[in-house]
C-alpha cells in the first residue's frame, strides 16, 4: 500500500459518547470526536449484541445453509446459520446453539475462525466458527423462524448465496472467512 500511514493514533480524542436510542435489542447514538487537526465531529454508531455465524460442513462436504425471509431486509436471504449471543453465553456456545436451533445439526467438532466487524458503523463483533463431523437432530427452532434448510457443494456455496433475493455481507463473509482458511 502507498501513501499516508492510514493507522489511528492516540491523536484521536473522543469527548463524549451519546446514546440518542435505545431499544432491547440495540442502541442508537454518536460520539464527539476530536481529530488529530482539532476539528471536532460527530461520528454515528449504532450498537447491537454480538453475533455469531456457522459454517457448517457435513460429513460429504456440502455446507448447510440456511433460507428465511428476513423482514428487516424485506426478502429472502440464503446463508449460513447465525445469531446473536445471549448474555452470559460465550461465542462457541452460541454457535453450538444456533447451528441446533436453525438446522437440527450438532456439531462434534467446533474450530473458532476469525471474529471481525461486519460494517463501519455497526459496533458489533461476529465470530466466524467452522462446524465439522455434523450429528443430525430435529431442530429446536425460536418461535416463529420459519426456515428452509439446504446443502450445496462448497463449491457452490458463495454462488447460491449471491442468488438470493436480498444479498448482505453477514451472509456472504462467513463462507468466504472459511474458503480463506482453506475449506474446499
Amino acid at each position: 500500500m502507498s501513501g499516508d500511514d492510514p493507522r489511528v493514533t492516540d491523536d484521536w480524542q473522543v469527548d463524549d459518547r451519546v446514546v440518542a436510542f435505545e431499544t432491547e435489542y440495540f442502541e442508537v447514538g454518536y460520539d464527539v470526536v476530536e481529530r488529530p487537526d482539532g476539528e471536532r465531529s460527530r461520528y454515528y454508531w449504532i450498537e447491537p449484541a454480538d453475533v455469531v455465524a456457522v459454517v457448517p460442513v457435513t460429513d460429504d462436504g456440502d455446507i448447510v445453509l440456511v433460507e428465511e425471509y428476513e423482514p428487516q431486509l424485506d426478502g429472502v436471504t440464503l446463508g449460513c446459520p447465525s445469531g446473536g449471543i445471549h448474555d452470559g453465553e460465550s461465542p462457541a456456545d452460541a454457535a453450538r446453539r444456533e447451528l441446533r436451533e436453525e438446522t437440527g445439526y450438532v456439531a462434534d467438532d467446533l474450530t473458532e475462525l476469525l471474529t471481525y466487524r461486519p460494517e463501519q458503523w455497526i459496533r458489533m463483533d461476529c465470530t466466524v466458527f467452522l462446524a465439522e463431523n455434523l450429528v443430525e437432530r430435529e431442530p429446536d427452532r425460536d418461535e416463529g423462524e420459519e426456515i428452509a434448510v439446504h446443502t450445496v457443494p462448497v463449491e457452490d456455496a458463495v454462488d447460491a448465496t449471491l442468488a438470493a433475493d436480498v444479498v448482505h455481507g453477514a451472509q456472504v463473509t462467513p463462507l468466504t472467512i472459511a474458503i480463506a482458511e482453506g475449506l474446499s
